[in-house]
């Protein structure tokens, strides 16, 4: 472990904790978490390294699930709290690795991670970082039931963001909207529950029955590196979301 005041790669301590570099991070809803700082020897399958790391003294209920034994951050240094490169990119360059991972996106399903690719030319989508802040896709546009959204350009999506800490995917107001056009459009609104939601975002509501049947597919549209197109289909069972732990009739459209 690092004490306070240490020399780099930790290069300075938010707080101190027992004489020990530490830091604070925490969530817009409040929850946070408190750990030390050190760096060990590590080893992730044949690479072996030198990287930094922390151990939690402090966390509230919330900021992680408690099944959870550590976080494997792939984040770029621009967001690191330490002020110094990840354990993930301390790996790739200390063992000449292509800085970059694959994953297998399998909904509702755990999905697989590659890391360390060394060949970047057999990669089908690619991610390349923005800023030395986080990731991004090369993407198109998004569908309704395979038809384009109408009225949107490529650039008025702005820059998605590829975070695996989060389930939300965020765009610009005038997307969304359109985005709701379109959904609406293909439904049959009359007297319809589901309608009201997808017109509310915001709604919480009870379903009675879980049909989901006249809610069309919404799929993001990205290109390959080789300039063709992949599709992530994105289903109602995807999108529609139970909104209240304690009704799991009540949906929320996501």
């Amino acid at each position: 472990f690092t004490p306070c005041g240490a020399p780099p790669p930790i290069y300075y301590c938010e707080l101190c904790h027992d004489n020990l570099c530490a830091f604070s991070d925490a969530y817009g809803d409040g929850s946070y978490v408190n750990y030390t700082a050190g760096l060990d020897a590590m080893k992730v399958g044949q690479a072996e390294f030198k990287g930094v790391f922390g151990a939690i003294y402090v966390s509230t209920t919330g900021f992680e699930p408690s099944s959870t034994d550590g976080i494997w951050g792939i984040g770029p240094s621009g967001l690191s709290s330490m002020g110094t490169s990840s354990a993930f990119e301390m790996m790739m360059k200390q063992n000449n690795l292509y800085h970059g991972f694959s994953m297998c996106i399998r909904n509702g399903q755990p999905s697989s991670m590659t890391v360390g690719i060394q060949m970047p030319s057999t990669l089908n989508l690619t991610s390349p970082l923005n800023d030395d802040l986080f990731y991004s896709p090369d993407f198109m546009y998004i569908a309704v039931d395979h038809i384009p959204v109408p009225d949107l350009k490529e650039e008025d999506y702005g820059l998605p963001v590829i975070d695996s800490g989060t389930t939300a995917l965020v765009v610009p107001d005038s997307v969304f909207s359109a985005l709701q056009k379109s959904v609406l459009q293909k439904m049959d609104c009359e007297d319809s529950i589901l309608c009201k939601l997808v017109q509310n975002p915001n709604a919480c509501d009870s379903v009675e029955t879980v049909d989901f049947s006249q809610l069309p597919m919404i799929s993001i549209i990205m290109r390959r590196k080789d300039k063709s197109t992949w599709s992530w289909d994105l289903g109602p069972e995807e999108y529609m979301i139970r909104c209240d732990a304690t009704d799991t009739s009540k949906y929320q459209w996501g």
